[in-house]
């Protein structure tokens, strides 16, 4: 071919059929990824109480525990003790709360025949309890234990008879 007297080289380039698909498929992707926007993740964001005392005060009740069962529900689980302490609120042998799903909905991961030392909040017939509050497993709970006392504060100076304080 000859253009203004000059010669142009012809270059065989061939495109595999398939290609022009390819490309067009890819360009669609690219520019769906660009143009669509992930909607908003949530993630549980909370502030622990500094104190047990703060805790025991934000919270509907407080006691110790063992988790006697887990069930599933619609929107986590229920999870029942068999209340050995109490410091707050409900003083039944047993309480049962909810939880969420998961830590990033906030909810808090018990194990069926561990204690616990519980902070729950809610009404008291509709407990729950979430990682935004001083849960803690039993064994890692007596630093809260000792800020309330030796003693839940209903049987605070009670003695049965014949007791006498060592000093």
């Amino acid at each position: 071919m000859q253009l203004f007297n000059m010669k142009i080289p012809h270059f065989a380039l061939t495109i595999p059929s398939g290609l022009p698909k390819l490309a067009t498929v890819g360009l669609f992707l690219v520019a769906g990824a660009v143009l669509i926007k992930p909607g908003p993740a949530y993630a549980c964001r909370c502030v622990l109480p500094e104190s047990a005392s703060i805790g025991r005060d934000a919270s509907t009740a407080v006691f110790t525990g063992e988790v006697v069962s887990i069930t599933p529900s619609e929107n986590g689980y229920t999870v029942d003790f068999s209340v050995s302490e109490h410091w707050k609120g409900t003083e039944a042998e047993t309480v049962r709360v909810r939880t969420a799903v998961s830590s990033a909905a906030c909810g808090y991961t018990f194990d069926v025949g561990q204690s616990y030392l519980v902070y729950a909040v809610g009404e008291e017939t509709d407990l729950s309890v979430n990682i935004c509050g001083r849960t803690a497993p039993l064994d890692n709970a007596a630093d809260d234990i000792i800020e309330f006392g030796d003693v839940p504060p209903e049987t605070t100076g009670t003695r049965a008879p014949g007791c006498q304080s060592i000093d």
